[in-house]
């Protein structure tokens, strides 16, 4: 009869790059056992990809950590939103009265900047408490409106975006995919500001069963494991300066998983990031 000894067990995260350059990783599970067989000693190998079990994890523990963050950015929004308000009407009063006080308007246009800054943050973090208006979505060509998007942005000589003329049609607020897009773009760009290499980035749309999927791609710094693990925490950002308020790309995750979309990404140091947000797919033509 075989011995069958302890089973040891392991898991690891595989990134590579498929044949299209796209950056992807898996999550494998290893068990392996031990078995004695008459004099001879061999060892049973099962490999499993648990890629989606993970994925699935890691969605029930964002959502938690969402929630838990929506509560407690609402009550801090509104407590500072009023009172900021009146600081930043009697600062602009100031401002006024005060022009002909070239040191004294300097320093009241520091704090009226400052003041406008915590705004804003209070105003995101309002974002996180409520319920995105679904009444706002409407179809979207999903490729006439990139097109049109990046006719607009600043940053579109850097941007290889080609449109491969299909009908693929989602549902979704114009204003918040706007906004969604463009946080991920300024992410991406701002991550090469310490090489001083130019940024570029590659973005695709595509159809994946009863999805279409859009694909941002950039070949800057990448992540390590440890930046990925938090890359979706408020608050938490790499970057430095006075408008990075490690905000953007949890909001855009927010927005996304509101209209039963997903955000993942897959990263690997020096290598690049690639950005997907998945949507499900409207039949009308397509």
């Amino acid at each position: 009869m075989p011995q069958h000894n302890k089973t040891n067990q392991f898991k690891a995260q595989i990134n590579f790059q498929t044949k299209e350059q796209k950056l992807k990783n898996i999550h494998l599970e290893f068990n392996v056992k031990k078995i004695q067989l008459q004099d001879k000693t061999y060892h049973l190998i099962i490999i499993k990809d648990i890629s989606n079990v993970v994925s699935m994890q890691k969605q029930i523990l964002d959502l938690s950590k969402f929630s838990e963050a929506g509560i407690i950015s609402s009550s801090l929004a509104h407590e500072i939103n009023n009172p900021l308000g009146d600081l930043i009407s009697y600062l602009q009063l100031l401002k006024m009265s005060h022009q002909k006080n070239s040191e004294l308007l300097k320093d009241v246009s520091e704090l009226l900047l400052s003041a406008e800054q915590c705004k804003k943050i209070a105003t995101k973090l309002l974002s996180f408490s409520r319920k995105a208006d679904l009444t706002k979505n409407k179809p979207l060509n999903a490729e006439q409106w990139m097109t049109s998007f990046l006719q607009g942005h600043k940053n579109k000589s850097l941007i290889n975006y080609k449109a491969s003329q299909k009908n693929y049609f989602i549902s979704f607020n114009t204003e918040s995919l706007e906004l969604i897009f463009s946080e991920l773009i300024k992410n991406s760009f701002e991550a090469f500001l310490p090489s001083k290499k130019e940024p570029k980035m590659e973005i695709v749309i595509s159809k994946k069963n009863n999805s279409i999927v859009f694909t941002f791609t950039d070949y800057g710094p990448g992540m390590g494991n440890k930046i990925q693990s938090q890359a979706l925490n408020p608050f938490f950002t790499t970057k430095s300066g006075k408008n990075n308020f490690g905000l953007g790309l949890t909001l855009s995750y927010h927005l996304v998983r509101q209209s039963s979309g997903q955000l993942n990404f897959y990263s690997k140091p020096n290598v690049g990031t690639s950005i997907l947000l998945t949507f499900p797919r409207l039949d009308l033509g397509d």
